[in-house]
């Protein structure tokens, strides 16, 4: 998690958030979240994508795109 919100983010965390909770508030099979206040003071909600997940996502799309087509009609 942290790798990934460093490296999304282009800095530390502790030179983006004041705090951090490592233990997410949120977890599904996309991503999980993370409470954090920011270097202001404002309670944000970090949304952590899970890695790979949106060729895994464009893969999905790709195979349903007949049916969708399909329901379409």
């Amino acid at each position: 998690m942290r790798a990934a919100v460093e490296h999304g983010l282009g800095k530390p965390i502790e030179a983006l958030f004041a705090e951090f909770d490592h233990k997410p508030v949120a977890s599904a099979s996309i991503a999980v979240v993370h409470r954090a206040r920011l270097l202001d003071g404002t309670q944000v909600a970090v949304k952590v994508l899970r890695p790979g997940i949106g060729a895994i996502v464009a893969a999905d799309l790709n195979f349903l795109e007949p049916v969708f087509r399909f329901l379409a009609r």
